[in-house]
């Protein structure tokens, strides 16, 4: 295979750039199938850049691995990438009241009586308060 194109390995990582007898060399990226991205230069099926990991990777949202100066999760702050870029958002429609087993809209209102299983993942997944 010669110029660019796409090859899919076994694995279903995708390959998708510049070839050179059948091998990766030039301008390419991987994209594995979790929708992560290793974009490199390569060189005879080789990434040859200069960093430790021979190119940028990104996670599937988006997030670009930095090797030095990391400031995602980091000690002091643990939020995750997404909630960096749009702030924290409420999860699910609503919250369980443990006293009533009524799932609550975030302002107040009733959605409905919890079913057992939700229930039974509240009681199992989530903390209790004071």
């Amino acid at each position: 295979m010669e110029g660019h194109g796409e090859y899919i390995l076994p694995n279903g990582t995708k390959y998708v750039g510049q070839m050179v007898d059948g091998e990766f060399h030039g301008e390419g990226t991987l994209i594995f199938q979790n929708g992560a991205k290793f974009t490199a230069i390569w060189e005879h099926g080789r990434a040859t850049g200069t960093t430790p990991s021979r190119g940028d990777y990104f996670f599937a949202d988006g997030l670009k691995f930095e090797e030095i100066d990391w400031e995602y999760c980091t000690d002091d702050d643990r939020r995750f990438y997404q909630e960096l870029l749009h702030g924290l958002q409420p999860a699910g429609d609503g919250y369980l009241d443990p006293n009533t087993n009524h799932v609550m809209t975030y302002e107040g209102g009733y959605l409905r009586e919890a079913g057992s299983d939700e229930l039974e993942w509240a009681k199992t997944f989530c903390r209790k308060g004071n």
